[in-house]
């Protein structure tokens, strides 16, 4: 088994690199400095942003806060077993007015 791997090994280490390595180094510090100017881009934007959010916070208890007032405080209709239903079988069916 070592052996069958060692000899994977050395054939992977024989084969060429599918892509060129020379300049990697430049190549990446060019990326993170382009990464670093569009977040400094961006800065001004972050009081923006952050009232955004907090308007949506606000909207969303809001609108949540009312629908569990308004859930809390509305009539209850029938129920469908409830014994005073005006539309119960037993209303119904009953000749007597």
């Amino acid at each position: 088994m070592s052996e069958d791997l060692d000899a994977a090994l050395a054939a992977l280490a024989a084969t060429p690199a599918d892509r060129p390595l020379g300049g990697m180094e430049a190549r990446i510090a060019r990326e993170i400095e382009l990464r670093r100017s569009q977040a400094l881009a961006a800065r001004p934007l972050r009081p923006v942003r952050m009232a955004a959010v907090a308007l949506a916070l606000v909207i969303g208890v809001a609108a949540g806060g009312g629908a569990a007032v308004s859930a809390i405080h509305a009539p209850r209709g029938a129920a469908a077993f409830a014994a005073g239903t005006a539309l119960a079988p037993s209303t119904l069916l009953d000749s007597r007015e």
